[in-house]
């Protein structure tokens, strides 16, 4: 992650329970071991690796989800407390503030005048969204875990940003979500069909493309076996014949 003086922090996720742990680092030669396997390019800096390693308390990252929000008219819960999720969307703090906007405007609606009814509409209305905004964080987790060195990933990320400059109205998938004005369930509707669109021409442009790589190579070997093929004379032959 890139820091302000130019700087980076990196950040090391180990599996808690499963493999190796965070405590086994305090064993040198396993730790050396680790720096060779996964920080290979970063030799010259091992001894300030290992000392941020060593220095640096272990945390947690945790995905809260609630089945309820609230308790009659007596308790809600709003932003983490409700939906604490992986920080890999850079949404939290978002999220937070949207419930928080979204909850004055229900206080101040009169059409609704039970307290706790207002509380109901509340989780009704927000909790989808932040369902959704979890598995993102997640999927976006393993994502950057796993599959950024892919090519065909890349390839497809690639093709999204240059559709999202050549048509205004193609849209980036975080670009959809961090507009405050969109519900996020809305803008994964417009995502999901965007990716129909995608995958539906892909489809037919590689279709097409066979089509014309066949056409191509059909015609190429027909013109060689034309060319192998010896012409027939079309005039008769006339031998002499010897008379004795």
């Amino acid at each position: 992650l890139a820091n302000y003086d130019g700087s980076y922090s990196g950040n090391i996720f180990l599996k808690r329970g499963e493999g190796l742990q965070f405590r086994d680092f305090q064993i040198p030669e396993i730790l050396e071991k680790f720096m060779r396997r996964q920080l290979f390019d970063l030799e010259p800096y091992w001894n300030e690796i290992e000392s941020n390693i060593l220095s640096n308390k272990e945390a947690f990252i945790v995905c809260n989800r609630l089945s309820q929000w609230s308790d009659e008219d007596k308790v809600l819960l709003v932003g983490d407390s409700s939906h604490a999720f992986y920080h890999f969307y850079a949404q939290g703090l978002n999220m937070g503030m949207e419930d928080s906007l979204y909850l004055k405007q229900l206080l101040a609606d009169r059409s609704i005048p039970d307290f706790s009814k207002k509380l109901q509409t509340f989780q009704k209305v927000r909790k989808p969204n932040a369902d959704i905004m979890m598995d993102l964080s997640e999927r976006n987790f393993f994502f950057l875990k796993d599959k950024t060195l892919k090519v065909w990933i890349n390839a497809m990320d690639r093709s999204n940003h240059f559709l999202n400059r050549i048509t205004p109205r193609w849209k980036l998938e975080y670009e959809l979500i961090t507009d405050g004005d969109c519900l996020i369930t809305e803008a994964m509707e417009r995502i999901h069909l965007q990716r129909k669109i995608f995958w539906v021409t892909c489809f037919w442009l590689f279709g097409f493309y066979y089509m014309y790589l066949s056409i191509v190579f059909g015609l190429r070997k027909l013109r060689a076996k034309i060319k192998r093929k010896k012409p027939e004379s079309l005039h008769p032959v006339f031998k002499p014949v010897s008379h004795e």
